[in-house]
């Protein structure tokens, strides 16, 4: 009926798009060899999509682009040259599409290693985790695991949950029809509450509507029967909130954008409330939360605008949409070839070596622009508050609501959203990994060297052979730390091991085994030095900056 009536959605232009703003800039490199940052900034306003693009972006970008290795640019006080040549080239021709290239992951049973099918990548990505059920070739399988471009898998036994294997980027239901079922389903509850019968209201709208009589019966009919039955309708202005067993269900007629964003930044508020994972999903018409979520948590966080704002983006983040746009802008901006292969997991480390970065903003404008309305979801917070929609509270039930089944019996498997606890847990992963590993100390007074794990290391070491505590720390074999000592060996190898070593004794002369670890974890000891002497040992703050030394690594190897 929105179609005939001409009520078509508006075409949505990209608001100053990072990718095709490098590609831009790279193709003036290759034209011109070099570009004045004003000039490069006037010609993109003269886009549609980049009149409102800032120098601040622009230089963004460029600095991006001139970041090692290799970097196709240059920035040059207020000129932009090329960089390495054969990169620059490589990386505008291999980009110049913006259709995003779309991998296929081989599925195979993992106990007879045969084929099943292919899984296409937004899949992956999206819900591409050990435990998901989907179906293909007419049989439900369970994900175990991801290496490389091959998905395992092994039967399932059970078809709940498991979702079609072809569902991808599905075509979001807009706030406007949301809207607009929810208004239908007031007057079933109307017609309902007033004794009119259902084949009457239903011949009624399908005048209005290009449908069969019977097609608009079955679909009002289990907001009719939760009328008749006295319990109150979700429609387009009230919202309502029930529990069955370990099941939160709550109805907003806000459209899919909307209730994704809705449901996932609710989850994290709910997750670090309660301490405890939260499984959420949604669909058009209603958010689920299974776990130890009260329909007054759920409905007091969502009536809190503040704070789904603040949840918001970063639910985007942990979400698989966001996975899957990160791997994409990932590809167009040069940091992995065209035609890689990325895991989940590929692409989770390589979030962490990308947060800050042009291409981790633009997948989050992506997510934020394609795959959930995070305005949208505190646009509805705020009716929420000020009381302009309805909110009605079912509490614990024995059952499902009628309306409320119809969405629970097409539930697939939720995501999963564990407390928030990202920066404690990420501190006390690295100070784990450092005292769990191995480094080699020598002895410079009588030239022995062994391994030790860092935290069986003394506070202050000393050689076991002669008791010096002219100790080094590093990452050298015993032999090559023995024969560097030696002097066995005189090459430049040898002295650059020999100055290593004699730097470092000092450093854990003076620190003792924070020293130790740090030169386990592979820095330098001018660096650890000043670390240590900045952070006063191996605080949470040294941990992390090591933390952040970590990310700028993993980006110079994904970057190549």
């Amino acid at each position: 009926l929105r179609a005939l009536s001409g009520e078509i959605e508006p075409t949505k232009i990209p608001e100053r798009p990072l990718d095709v703003l490098m590609q831009f800039l790279a193709g003036l490199l290759v034209e011109r060899g070099e570009v004045e940052v004003s000039e490069a900034l006037s010609m993109a306003r003269g886009s549609a999509c980049f009149r409102g693009l800032s120098e601040p972006e622009l230089l963004s970008v460029a600095r991006f682009m001139s970041s090692p290795p290799r970097p196709m640019a240059r920035l040059e006080g207020g000129r932009i040259r090329r960089g390495f040549r054969r990169r620059l080239f490589s990386y505008h021709y291999d980009t110049l599409s913006m259709i995003p290239e779309l991998r296929q992951y081989l599925v195979v049973e993992e106990e007879s290693r045969r084929p099943v099918g292919v899984l296409d990548e937004p899949f992956v990505m999206e819900r591409g985790e050990p435990g998901v059920r989907f179906i293909m070739a007419g049989s439900a399988w369970e994900i175990t695991r991801v290496s490389g471009q091959r998905v395992y898998v092994r039967p399932s036994d059970s078809l709940e949950g498991a979702v079609p294997y072809w569902l991808g980027e599905e075509i979001p239901v807009p706030y406007e029809v949301a809207q607009e079922v929810g208004r239908l389903r007031s007057e079933a509850e109307e017609a309902a509450r007033s004794g009119r019968p259902l084949s009457d209201l239903a011949r009624g709208l399908s005048e209005r509507y290009p449908a069969d009589p019977g097609v608009v019966e079955r679909a009002l009919r289990p907001a009719y029967e939760q009328a008749l039955s006295g319990l109150p309708v979700p429609t387009h202005e009230r919202v309502v909130a029930e529990r069955v067993g370990d099941l939160t269900v709550v109805h907003v007629h806000a459209g899919t954008l909307i209730n994704r964003a809705l449901a996932r930044a609710a989850a994290r508020a709910l997750t670090s409330r309660l301490g405890a994972t939260v499984q959420v999903d949604e669909d058009p018409y209603r958010l689920y939360f299974r776990g130890s979520v009260s329909t007054g948590d759920a409905l007091e966080v969502l009536s809190d605008p503040d704070l789904i704002r603040a949840e918001g983006r970063a639910a985007a983040e942990a979400s698989g949409f966001f996975r899957y746009r990160l791997s994409q802008a990932a590809r167009k901006m040069g940091v992995v070839a065209r035609d890689a292969t990325l895991t989940p997991a590929d692409v989770r480390r390589m979030a962490e070596a990308l947060r800050g970065t042009p291409v981790y903003e633009q997948a989050m404008r992506d997510v934020l622009q394609r795959d959930l309305d995070l305005e949208g979801a505190v646009s509805v917070s705020e009716r929420l508050r000020s009381g302009e929609w309805e909110v009605r509270d079912l509490g614990e039930r024995g059952r499902h609501t009628p309306v409320a089944a119809e969405g629970v019996g097409r539930l697939g498997p939720m995501e999963r959203v564990p407390p928030s606890r990202r920066r404690f847990l990420e501190i006390q992963r690295i100070r784990a990994e450092l005292l769990s590993s191995e480094v080699t100390l020598s002895c410079l007074a009588c030239g022995t060297s062994w391994t030790e794990v860092v935290y069986s290391v003394p506070e202050r070491p000393s050689c076991p052979r002669c008791g010096s505590d002219l100790v080094a720390a590093s990452r050298l074999s015993p032999i090559e730390a023995e024969l560097a000592i030696s002097g066995i060996r005189r090459s430049k190898k040898a002295a650059r091991a020999l100055s290593l070593l004699r730097r470092s004794s000092s450093l854990v002369r003076r620190f003792g085994r924070d020293a130790v670890a740090l030169m386990a974890f592979g820095l330098s000891p001018g660096r650890a030095e000043r670390l240590l002497r900045e952070h006063g040992g191996l605080t949470d703050s040294l941990l992390a900056a090591l933390a952040e030394e970590r990310k700028r690594r993993l980006l110079a190897i994904f970057r190549g």
